[in-house]
């Protein structure tokens, strides 16, 4: 996770999924978007938005080069400023 500030000023927690993950990325964005409303807690970060983008890269396959479309999924979350839990549950 990374950390970002919207234009009116909120901080926010940035998590970029997976470039090219192997079950796709409306399946992964789907999972991860579902989980978090099937589960909504109030010690659970809330999901305050998301962008993407997609771009056709140039890229080395064996030994000629291929046109790609590579998407960044970007989801944004509410920033806490205590840390990830994995921190406190296993001390890293």
């Amino acid at each position: 996770m990374a950390q970002g500030i919207l234009e009116d000023g909120e901080v926010i927690a940035v998590k970029k999924l997976v470039e090219n993950p192997p079950m796709g990325h409306e399946k992964t964005f789907s999972n991860e978007v579902g989980n978090l409303m099937a589960v909504q807690h109030e010690n659970i970060v809330k999901l305050v938005g998301f962008c993407h983008e997609s771009q056709k890269k140039l890229v080395p396959h064996n030994g000629r080069y291929i046109i790609v479309d590579i998407t960044e999924v970007l989801l944004c979350y509410e920033y806490l400023p205590n840390g990830s839990l994995d921190k406190y549950l296993f001390g890293t």
